[in-house]
């Protein structure tokens, strides 16, 4: 994402109680250095052993487990992991309540593009995390990034019509006839139908 978003993300990071100075240092250089430097583990060493695991990319877990492990922290730990993570941690943190840890799920450096395409259709995320999508340039420029923003009817409706100009003819044609996303979608996808049909 940007960087001037990631300044306001890290601006909203030191208000959070449990994150150390050195923790927001760490946060902010394994960020700018795109996961190039090692994850910081958490201080806690039965937790910090299983974790260390679950930072690794391709690491096997049970899911129950890890829902057990990831309950039991607090909101700082839980950020870390967030974005130090492996896939198992981030499928399961971008649904967290908390609006924080969602985003830190989406700075998380590791992020595989898969993932993103994931997140993009579903439709039990916050529009907040829907928009970061959006707002990701490296993303957005995806098709399916946008056809999938488009087709999730938890998309705020100025990032659906934003992307409703990019579709493909056949997938106008099937928004038109949607009954799953907002009616005014679904009509602005038919009214961008009948313009392409006039412009032939």
């Amino acid at each position: 994402m940007a960087s001037t978003d990631n300044e306001s993300f890290y601006k909203e990071l030191s208000a959070i109680e449990g994150l150390s100075q050195e923790d927001l240092e760490e946060i902010k250089n394994y960020v700018e250095t795109k996961g190039e430097t090692k994850a910081p583990a958490l201080k806690e060493a039965e937790k910090a052993r299983k974790l260390a695991e679950l930072q690794k990319e391709g690491a096997d877990s049970d899911n129950t487990d890890l829902r057990f492990l990831l309950n039991d922290m607090n909101l700082a730990e839980k950020l870390k992991i967030a974005m130090f993570g492996n896939a198992a941690c981030r499928s399961l943190l971008i649904n967290d309540p908390n609006k924080m840890i969602q985003l830190a799920v989406l700075k998380n450096p590791k992020m595989q593009f898969t993932e993103v395409e994931e997140f993009s259709k579903n439709k039990n995320l916050s529009d907040l995390v829907l928009r970061a999508i959006s707002d990701n340039k490296t993303w957005a420029k995806e098709y399916s990034i946008k056809h999938n923003l488009v087709f999730n009817p938890k998309t705020p409706p100025d990032i659906s019509l934003k992307w409703l100009r990019y579709l493909r003819k056949n997938d106008l044609k099937k928004a038109a006839k949607s009954k799953d996303i907002p009616n005014l979608i679904a009509v602005s996808a038919k009214k961008r139908l009948v313009e392409m049909e006039k412009k032939r």
